[in-house]
Order: C-alpha cells, then sequence, then structure tokens
C-alpha cells in the first residue's frame, strides 16, 4: 500500500483491466506506471 502506482490511481491516472497487473511504460519522455484493477 502506499505505492507510486496507488499514486496514480488517486490521480485517476490508471486504467482498469486486471487485478494485481502492474506495467511501467515511457510517455512523452517520462516514465508512466500503470496498475490494472478489475471493476
Amino acid at each position: 500500500m502506499g505505492t507510486i502506482a496507488e499514486k496514480y490511481i488517486d490521480e485517476g491516472r490508471a486504467e482498469g483491466v486486471e487485478f494485481g497487473k502492474i506495467e511501467t511504460k515511457k510517455r512523452a519522455g517520462n516514465e508512466v506506471i500503470k496498475i490494472w484493477l478489475s471493476e
């Protein structure tokens, strides 16, 4: 709990697909952490 990925969820920058799946990608030269949650 309290990870960077969870912070992205709080800021509404994560997309929900599969629970517990975390992926890092580079976007606009910055590293973006995405975590998927099933809803």
